[in-house]
């Protein structure tokens, strides 16, 4: 299974983040400083898209971890 973590306002700002991320197992993790992610997007020929497919896949699944929480009543 492949994610992808960031805080995309304060990395887009190039402000460190307030938040970490902390596995619960054994992962390989792969960052990119702002400036690596700046290359990449001038190097390689439609990354913008793989960018944006990346982008809507995140949306998609905090959507889908949010809609139950939505959808319960207070009680729940």
């Amino acid at each position: 299974m492949r994610n992808f973590v960031v805080d995309n306002e304060k990395f887009e700002l190039k402000i460190a983040a307030s938040e970490y991320v902390q596995a619960a197992t054994d992962c390989k993790v792969l960052a990119f400083t702002k400036a690596d992610w700046d290359d990449i997007s001038n190097t390689i020929v439609g990354w913008e898209m793989m960018k944006a497919k990346m982008v809507k896949k995140c949306l998609l699944l905090a959507m889908e971890r949010r809609s139950p929480l939505v959808s319960e009543d207070a009680t729940t």
